[in-house]
């Protein structure tokens, strides 16, 4: 019944979505957002957007030889990586290693979300009017912290369950951020005709990052315990964090 109810309810959405949501507005004779808004970033995206190519051109040119695009593929595998594992094995590890009950160890993963959840708002919010549009910069404040924030879990584990709340809240806090900031962030290095195509083709790989922390995280924790499924989460952070910091050299807006 879990399932059914959010399925109802997307399809539902994309019911109304389909006979309410009109096409571009320079179609029904209105000015685009970057006129409407006279937002000089949006401006610039549409300068830099020849008209009158093929979706073809549009997708060989703008996405796939783009390098801005797979730095942006591998640090968002790596977000997905790392957020996967987060998500699905914590409650594991606490309750077979400390012998925390099921409630107890579960209720990690709530205080993660809660996290998340503010971590994404506030992420776009600082984005658009703190770093203006910059959205590299944001994401790589935020993955700077979610580093600190690994390399203090061994450390509080053993030592309350309040403490380890506390730092899986801020955990989540900081992992959402680019987790947001990447799905914003490649409509902003490609062709304005592209934005669904990217973000079907960076979808398709973030959940390739996802099912990497499935199975192999299984095959990692049988041959290196979980001191080993630690360090490839870290791994994955880390990789997250050199995407941001290169895209915040490469692409200025």
């Amino acid at each position: 019944m879990g399932f059914y109810v959010p399925g109802a309810i997307s399809l539902l959405m994309g019911i109304v979505a389909l006979f309410t949501i009109k096409d571009r507005p320079g179609t029904l004779g209105l000015p685009n957002v970057g006129q409407w808004r006279n937002d000089p970033t949006e401006l610039a995206q549409v300068k830099a957007s020849p008209v009158n190519l093929s979706f073809w051109q549009i997708f060989v040119k703008y996405i796939l030889t783009n390098p801005l695009v797979w730095i942006i593929i591998i640090g968002d595998m790596s977000v997905y990586i790392a957020r996967t594992i987060l998500n699905d094995w914590p409650q594991i590890y606490y309750s077979q290693v400390h012998g925390w009950s099921l409630i107890k160890a579960n209720s990690i993963i709530s205080w993660f979300e809660a996290g998340g959840l503010a971590g994404g708002l506030l992420a776009g919010y600082l984005s658009d009017f703190m770093f203006k549009s910059n959205r590299w910069m944001t994401g790589l404040i935020f993955a700077l912290a979610l580093c600190i924030c690994i390399v203090l879990v061994p450390l509080v584990q053993d030592t309350s369950y309040t403490l380890t709340a506390i730092l899986f809240t801020i955990m989540g806090f900081a992992l959402y951020g680019p987790h947001m900031l990447f799905a914003v962030g490649c409509l902003d290095v490609t062709h304005k005709d592209a934005a669904g195509s990217i973000t079907g083709f960076r979808g398709l790989f973030s959940y390739v990052g996802a099912a990497m922390a499935g199975v192999p995280v299984i095959m990692v924790k049988n041959s290196w315990a979980w001191s080993g499924v630690y360090i490839y989460a870290l791994i994955a952070i880390l990789l997250t964090t050199l995407s941001l910091a290169l895209l915040s050299r490469l692409h200025r807006l």
